[in-house]
């Protein structure tokens, strides 16, 4: 099975020819009901996924964002040919229709003998992806899941798979980070001096619930050279962290790779500065604060000044630092 996002680009170059309710198509490389799987696209530049059929489809599928399941019926040489229609209406998912028809197309590698009900899966499978999709992630997402990626990057370098499963910012742990007893907060500033950080809840600088606590800052700044969210992500998959379930966890995290949601805010890191958490490290605990004090309060977030907190880890010992936490346990 050759690529399918450089079908969809050669069929691109190609639209201009398409007329009228003409689809322009590509073998993809496999094969259904003894005939091609075809990539094509339509006069308007949408995108399909033809999938011969032995019998007609009767029961489609059209409640997903910008995805529906159709019957369509073309002529193939000498024969009438019906077809699974997976029919991409929204030009702004494109790239994740593409990861969409990967995962069809890797199911049908697997057994082919139901392509309809794989179809139906899939959408099943990717309904909630592709209604988040097709909404916008807030600036302040985008800047906190730059500086848990860069975080990821840094962790990855030493342990790919367990840099990956450490990860838990997308599931909202406490934490964003945790492996074994051993936890790791990431913060990330955009203040012009990288001198403050905010704090959202009365356990995440609390050294007494976990085995040993660290903060990680990230201090970035807005530059539109800096990579996109998705060539981070790109980043992370050559290092060698598992696509599927790198993805995954990223859309969790709010953000659906491919879908260009965020492609307008880009972020350099300046730099990246840890330090131990301990008893004396400043900051709100809800141990000290006592549980009657805390009665009604559904919420704090403060800012915490690290021209306040103990010396951070030194340059000399960083990386010294990252090895071991994500080689340890």
């Amino acid at each position: 099975m050759s690529d399918v996002g450089e079908h969809f680009v050669i069929l691109e170059a190609q639209a201009s020819s398409v007329m009228g309710s003409q689809l322009l198509t590509r073998p993809v490389g496999m094969q259904s009901a003894a005939h091609e799987i075809l990539a094509a696209i339509d006069v308007a530049r949408e995108r399909h996924l033809l999938i011969p059929l032995v019998t007609p489809l009767t029961d489609g599928d059209q409640q997903s964002q910008g995805v529906a399941l159709v019957r369509r019926d073309l002529r193939v040489g000498a024969d009438d040919v019906t077809y699974a229609d997976l029919h991409c209406r929204i030009p702004a998912l494109d790239l994740v229709f593409e990861r969409l028809v990967e995962d069809v197309l890797a199911r049908l590698t697997i057994d082919a003998s139901a392509p309809v009900a794989i179809c139906h899966q899939v959408l099943g499978d990717w309904r909630a992806l592709l209604r988040a999709a097709g909404q916008s992630i807030s600036r302040e997402s985008v800047i906190g899941l730059v500086g848990e990626l860069a975080a990821l990057r840094l962790l990855a370098e030493f342990n790919p798979v367990g840099a990956l499963d450490a990860w838990r910012g997308p599931s909202m742990s406490v934490h964003d980070f945790v492996r074994g007893g051993d936890e790791l907060e990431v913060k990330t500033t955009v203040s012009v001096d990288g001198n403050f950080v905010s704090i959202s809840n009365l356990d995440q600088l609390d050294p007494t619930l976990v085995a040993s606590l660290h903060l990680l800052v990230i201090h970035a700044r807005e530059d539109t050279t800096a990579p996109s969210l998705d060539e981070r992500i790109d980043e992370l998959i050559d290092l060698g962290l598992p696509r599927s379930a790198l993805l995954a966890k990223v859309a969790s995290a709010g953000y659906i790779y491919g879908s260009g949601a965020a492609t307008a805010d880009r972020f350099k890191i300046r730099s990246i500065r840890a330090w131990e958490v301990g008893e004396s490290f400043p900051g709100l605990r809800r141990g000290e604060l006592g549980e009657e004090r805390l009665k009604g309060v559904s919420k704090i977030r403060y800012e915490l000044a690290l021209d306040s907190v103990p010396s951070r880890i030194p340059d000399t010992d960083f990386d010294r630092f990252v090895a071991k936490w994500v080689r340890s346990r």
